[in-house]
C-alpha cells in the first residue's frame, strides 16, 4: 500500500510529514545529534510511563519511571508540575534520581487530560527539544478516562438550522466543474486540475488523480493544514490513485493550487492572517466558505461516473482533520475518516482552564466567542456516522488532546481512537511518535480500498507502541444513517414506538416452557429518554419485566409475570445483509432477552438465527442457528464469554452477517461464532435463502434456562426466587438503542 503524504500543520516545517519516512528529517537529525553530543543533554532522564498507552482509570496511580544513561549522575533534582487539561496548575514535585532512577506519580478522580512538565536542574541547557514540548522542559501525558470527556460548552441551539440554511444556499450555486487534465508523472495514474463554484462568488481548487483505466473507485477526499496559501504536490495524491483511489485534494483557501511559489509570496498580508477574517461573524467567517467548499468537494466526488457509488473517505492532519470533521458532520455520503491531530475542537476550552486549539479565537471576546461556535468541531460531532479513526497527541498544544476527545466521543459510528502518548504537534514530533498513526491509517487506506473493514485488522506498528487492541478505544455507539447505505434503523428517538417499524405481540400460545405473559401495553414497551437511557444515543427502547400476578391473557390462561416482544413481521423483512443492534441487558438468572431473525413461514423449516440469547448469567451470550433437522436443542450454537471487566449490563453490539453460504456472529465487532453450510448439512437444509424479520424480546424462565440454572419449580420454570424479586421490583430491564440493517456487500446476492 502507498503511504501518502500527511500534510503538516505549519508551512516551514510541511517536509517533515511523511506518513512513514524512512528516516527522520536531516533538521530533526541535527537535533538529536547535538543533544547526544552535549554534557548536559546526556544528564536527560528518559521518561518510561506505567501505561503505555497513556491512558488510566479515575482514582488509579499514574507514574512515570525516570532512568538517566548508565554512569551518569544528576546535578541536581529536576522539578515538575502537573497541569489538568494543559493548563490548571495541580500540583509540584521534585524528581530525586537515587542511583540513576526516579519516579514522578499523581492520580486524579475524574476524566481529563493530564500533563507534567519537567525541568532540568539549575545550570542545566539543551534540555529537551521541540519534540518534547522544549527546549528547556520534557512533558509527559496522560489521559484519565478521555472516553468521557465531554466539549467545555453545549452547542448554539440554532447551530442545525444555521447550516442547514447554509446548506442550502450553496445548493443554489451551480458547481460548474472545470477539470484541466495534466501530466501526473506516474504511470498509470491521470491529474487534473479542478476548479468549483463556490458561494458568494468564491471557489473551490484542488487537484484530483485517478487511476488510468475504466472503472467505478473508492472516493477519498484530502484537506489541507493551516498555513497561508501554498501549491499543492502531485506527490500527494498520485500514491493513492496508484492504489486504486479517485482522490481529491483541495486547497482551503480560494486561491490555484498549482501556481509558482512567487503567486502564493505575493497574495497580499491578511490572506496569510486569514484564521482572523470574519472572526466577529458567522455569516462572514473565513471558515464559513472553507467547510463549504470542502462539502462542494464531496458533492462533486459523488457526481463523476467513476466514483463506486459507496465509499467516500475524508483524509487530513491538524486543520486538514478539522475539515475532515466538519465534511462529515455535514455531508452523509462520507464513510469513513481518518485525521491525525485534528484542529479547531473545543474552541471555548480556554475559558474552562483548558488548553486551547488552533484556530486560536480570541474567545474572550463576546463577539468572537459567538462567532467561534458555529465552526467549532465539537459542534459537528454528533453528527459524524463515518467509520472514524482518530489520533491525538498527549502533549499537543495545537490541537489539544481534550479537545479531540471531546469530539471523538460523539462520533455516532464505529470508531477507533490511537492514543499517542508522547506526541506533540506532528510538525514537531519525531516519526517514531507519529508512528503509531502513519502505520494505522496505512492500514485503514489499504482495507478500505479493497472493500474490507478497516477495524478488522491491527497493526504490529501500533501494538508495539503501546496501543494494545483490547486498550483502544473502539465503541459503536452509533451506526450509519444514510438511507443509501441502510435497509432499515431505527434509534428509538420518537416519542413513541414507530409502529411502522415494529408489531408488539400478544401472548398466544405459550412456548418453552415460559413464564411470562406479552402485552402490548407501555408498562412493558416504551421509549424512554435522560436518565432512563443513559447511555444510549438518542433514547432507547425499554422492554421490562413486570409482576403482575393473576394476569389472564385473551385465551384464559394465568400468569403472575408479563413482559415484551416486538418484531418487525410484514414491514422489515430482508434476506442476506448485517443486521445488528446495540443492547444493555439485565442480569439475573432466567432472565432471558434475545434478539434474533426468524422466517415468516412455518417454524423450523424456515429458519431462525438467534444473533443473542442470554438467560441471565451475566459473563456470557450465545448465537445459534435452527433449522429443519436441527431445531430446538440444536448443535449448531456457541457460548462466548465476555473480556474481563465486561458483561451483559454493559451496552454492547450483537450482530450477525447473513450470507448466501455463512453467518458470522459478532460481538463489538469481535467475531464469536461461523456457521456455513458445510457445517449445517450433516443435520439437515440449509434455511437461510429466504426473507426474515427481525425480532427482540425478554422472555422469563423457561426450558433454556433451567437447563442452565436448574430451576425445576414450582412455582417457575427456570425463574429462581431472586430473580422474582427483581421482577416484582422493576429492576429487569432490556435498553435497545439502535437496530439496523445493512444491505449485503455488492456481489453477495
Amino acid at each position: 500500500m502507498h503511504t501518502p503524504v500527511i500534510p503538516s500543520a505549519r508551512s516551514e516545517s510541511r517536509n517533515l510529514h511523511f506518513r512513514i519516512p524512512a528516516s527522520p528529517h536531516p533538521r530533526i537529525t541535527a537535533i538529536l545529534l547535538l543533544l547526544s553530543s552535549t554534557p548536559a543533554a546526556a544528564q536527560q532522564p528518559t521518561f518510561t510511563p506505567d501505561h503505555a498507552n497513556g491512558i488510566y482509570t479515575a482514582g488509579e496511580k499514574i507514574g512515570w519511571s525516570a532512568t538517566l544513561p548508565k554512569d551518569t549522575k544528576a546535578p541536581g533534582p529536576y522539578t515538575y508540575t502537573v497541569r489538568k487539561f494543559g493548563a490548571e496548575s495541580l500540583s509540584a514535585g521534585t524528581l530525586v534520581m537515587k542511583n540513576g532512577r526516579g519516579r514522578i506519580e499523581t492520580s486524579l478522580a475524574e476524566p481529563a487530560m493530564l500533563v507534567v512538565e519537567v525541568t532540568p536542574p539549575a545550570g542545566v541547557t539543551n534540555f529537551g527539544n521541540p519534540s518534547t514540548g522544549g527546549p528547556g522542559r520534557v512533558r509527559l501525558g496522560a489521559a484519565v478516562e478521555p472516553t468521557k470527556i465531554q466539549p467545555s460548552e453545549p452547542k448554539p441551539a440554532d447551530f442545525d438550522a444555521f447550516w442547514a440554511a447554509k446548506l442550502q444556499l450553496l445548493e443554489k450555486v451551480p458547481m460548474s466543474p472545470v477539470v484541466t487534465p495534466g501530466e501526473s508523472g506516474v504511470e498509470g495514474v491521470e491529474w487534473s486540475t479542478v476548479k468549483l463554484n463556490n458561494v458568494n462568488g468564491s471557489h473551490v481548487y484542488g487537484q484530483l488523480a485517478k487511476p488510468a483505466r475504466e472503472g467505478k473507485f473508492p472516493a477519498l477526499l484530502m484537506m489541507q493544514w493551516a498555513s497561508p496559501p501554498y501549491p499543492l504536490q502531485k506527490s500527494w495524491i498520485t500514491g493513492l490513485a496508484k492504489d486504486g483511489y479517485l482522490v481529491l485534494d483541495v486547497e482551503p483557501h480560494d486561491v490555484p493550487g498549482d501556481m509558482p511559489q512567487a503567486f502564493y509570496d505575493a497574495l497580499p498580508t491578511i490572506i496569510k492572517q486569514y484564521n482572523t477574517i470574519g472572526q466577529t461573524s458567522r455569516d462572514d467567517s473565513y471558515f464559513l466558505r472553507m467547510y463549504l467548499g470542502d462539502y462542494r468537494a464531496i458533492e462533486y466526488l459523488a457526481s463523476r461516473p467513476d466514483w463506486d457509488g459507496r465509499t467516500m473517505v475524508v483524509m487530513g492532519t491538524s486543520m486538514g482533520g478539522q475539515q475532515s470533521f466538519v465534511t462529515a458532520g455535514l455531508n452523509p455520503r462520507v464513510t469513513h475518516l481518518v485525521v491525525n491531530v485534528p484542529a479547531g475542537a473545543d474552541v471555548t476550552a480556554a475559558l474552562h482552564k483548558r488548553w486551547p486549539s488552533y484556530p486560536n479565537w480570541d474567545v474572550t471576546r463576546p463577539d468572537v466567542l459567538a462567532t467561534a461556535r458555529y465552526f467549532d468541531t465539537a459542534n459537528f460531532a454528533s453528527r459524524i456516522t463515518a467509520q472514524s479513526l482518530v489520533a491525538m497527541g498527549f502533549i499537543d498544544d495545537v490541537s489539544a488532546p481534550a479537545g479531540v476527545w471531546s469530539v471523538f466521543n460523539q462520533i455516532r459510528g464505529k470508531k477507533e481512537a490511537l492514543p499517542m502518548p508522547d506526541s506533540p504537534h506532528n510538525h514537531l514530533a519525531t516519526p517514531a511518535m507519529q508512528r503509531p498513526f502513519t502505520a494505522r491509517s496505512g492500514e485503514w487506506l489499504d482495507a478500505i480500498v479493497h472493500g474490507r473493514d478497516p477495524m478488522a485488522t491491527s497493526s504490529t506498528a501500533s501494538a508495539n507502541s503501546g496501543i494494545a487492541a483490547d486498550k483502544r478505544p473502539t465503541t459503536d455507539s452509533k451506526p450509519v444513517t444514510d438511507p443509501q447505505r441502510l435497509a432499515f434503523f431505527d434509534d428509538f428517538s420518537g416519542p413513541t414506538l414507530d409502529r411502522s417499524h415494529w408489531s408488539v405481540r400478544i401472548t398466544g400460545q405459550t412456548v418453552n416452557e415460559e413464564q411470562q405473559a406479552y402485552v402490548d401495553d407501555t408498562a412493558t414497551v416504551r421509549i424512554v429518554t435522560g436518565a432512563d437511557a443513559q447511555g444510549a444515543s438518542n433514547g432507547a427502547l425499554q422492554i421490562r419485566a413486570r409482576w403482575r400476578p393473576g394476569h389472564v391473557t385473551p385465551e384464559g390462561n394465568k400468569f403472575d409475570m408479563i413482559s415484551g416482544r416486538l418484531d418487525s413481521r410484514d414491514k422489515v423483512m430482508f434476506t442476506y445483509g448485517t443486521a445488528s443492534a446495540r443492547m444493555k441487558l439485565p442480569a439475573g438468572d432466567g432472565l432471558w432477552p434475545a434478539f434474533w431473525i426468524l422466517g415468516a413461514g412455518p417454524w423450523p423449516a424456515t429458519g431462525e438465527i438467534d444473533i443473542m440469547e442470554n438467560v441471565g448469567d451475566p459473563k456470557w451470550v450465545s448465537a445459534a442457528v435452527h433449522g429443519p433437522g436441527y431445531s430446538g436443542n440444536t448443535p449448531l450454537v456457541r457460548r462466548d464469554t465476555f473480556p474481563a471487566g465486561q458483561d451483559i449490563t454493559g451496552w454492547h453490539v450483537y450482530s450477525v452477517d447473513w450470507r448466501p453460504d455463512e453467518m458470522i456472529f459478532r460481538v463489538d465487532d469481535r467475531e464469536i461464532y461461523r456457521v456455513t453450510k458445510a457445517m449445517v448439512a450433516p443435520y439437515g437444509r440449509w434455511a437461510y435463502d429466504n426473507p426474515k424479520y427481525l425480532i427482540l424480546n425478554l422472555a422469563l424462565g423457561g426450558g433454556y434456562p433451567r437447563g442452565v440454572n436448574g430451576t425445576k419449580g414450582p412455582p417457575y420454570v427456570g425463574l429462581p426466587d431472586s430473580t422474582v424479586k427483581k421482577i416484582r421490583a422493576d429492576s429487569a430491564t432490556v435498553l435497545v438503542d439502535w437496530v439496523r440493517v445493512t444491505p449485503p456487500a455488492a456481489g453477495t446476492r
